[in-house]
């Protein structure tokens, strides 16, 4: 039953994404690759469905199916390369709808149960963050964030460990990888502040390399619920860039050229991977009724130490695979 079902899944995943190939760029194909690369390559490759499917495409042969998989893999690796090249110049890469169906609302609801007992029990300590407008104007009604939220509920793991995510961080940090600095933002309607502009960096340890962070949007994120905003190719100044007050007395920000301001509107189920050295920050949420959920963390080599964030000192420091 269960191959039947993983069967159903990849023949629906060929009928609505590769029979539109002449439509999808470069980077989407990329996406969708990343997101189903085992059902459609290593589960079922030599399956006579399978190739019936990808002959409506590419007009192949049964007997050829398999080989023309492996040309496939071969063509998306060449796309990998692209995509951490378009990591390398501009900081960040986004992947479109990467989580979908039920992983995705799975994933939702873990987390809405957390804001959910939250408002209940309105828990306040060194994980729960309420909302504050600077001038002690806190909104004690209204949860911020959740900081070390893979510490508070370790279900949460499950998201960050993700096996196809995984596979993507992989690229950037290696086999070995760690997470740390787990956090979830609700970020509720009218309500919702955000951080302004800064660099993971400087809350680190100021060792830039081989740190990913990681942002996944549980709604559709635009500018009026509060989207991710960033100055591509920030993350190439070598020098640290000095954090100040912010002008409500809240937070320590950095300086940025608003000139240079990209906006990453995505869609639900959407990942952001970014180095930890590109100047970011988000908008609050403005919107009437819409919530703008999202988790975010920072991956590392499982073999490198952080001074504030050693694998056996901080608590929110955890491995995620170890090849």
């Amino acid at each position: 039953m269960m191959a039947m079902a993983g069967l159903n899944s990849v023949q629906e995943v060929i009928q609505v994404d590769l029979r539109g190939f002449g439509i999808l760029t470069l980077h989407e194909i990329f996406d969708r690759w990343w997101k189903w690369r085992y059902s459609l390559l290593r589960v079922v490759p030599r399956n006579p469905v399978f190739c019936v499917y990808l002959c409506d495409w590419w007009c192949c042969q049964s007997q050829t199916c398999c080989g023309l998989a492996h040309s496939f893999d071969r063509i998306m690796n060449m796309l990998a390369r692209d995509k951490i090249e378009e990591y390398n110049e501009l900081g960040y890469i986004v992947l479109e709808s990467f989580f979908s169906g039920h992983k995705l609302s799975q994933y939702a609801e873990m987390l809405d149960e957390i804001r959910r007992n939250w408002e209940v029990s309105k828990q306040r300590d060194e994980h729960y963050f309420v909302e504050n407008y600077g001038d002690d104007n806190e909104l004690l009604d209204v949860l911020h964030k959740v900081q070390g939220v893979c510490v508070v509920e370790p279900r949460v793991l499950q998201i960050v460990g993700d096996r196809d995510l995984l596979d993507i961080i992989e690229q950037f940090a290696g086999p070995n990888i760690d997470v740390f600095g787990t956090k979830f933002f609700p970020k509720l309607p009218r309500d919702g502040t955000s951080t302004k502009w800064h660099l993971d960096n400087f809350y680190d340890d100021k060792d830039r390399k081989h740190i990913v962070s990681c942002a996944i949007y549980y709604e559709d994120t635009d500018r009026e619920n509060g989207c991710l905003h960033i100055i591509p190719r920030s993350h190439t100044d070598s020098s640290l860039v000095k954090h100040h007050v912010g002008p409500d007395g809240k937070g320590v920000w950095a300086p940025a050229d608003e000139a240079s301001v990209k906006d990453v509107v995505c869609s639900v189920g959407s990942v952001v991977i970014f180095s930890d050295q590109l100047i970011h920050g988000a908008y609050n949420n403005t919107s009437e009724d819409r919530c703008r959920c999202s988790t975010a963390w920072h991956y590392i080599s499982g073999d490198r130490e952080l001074e504030s964030f050693g694998r056996s000192t901080y608590e929110d420091r955890f491995n995620v695979r170890d090849k």
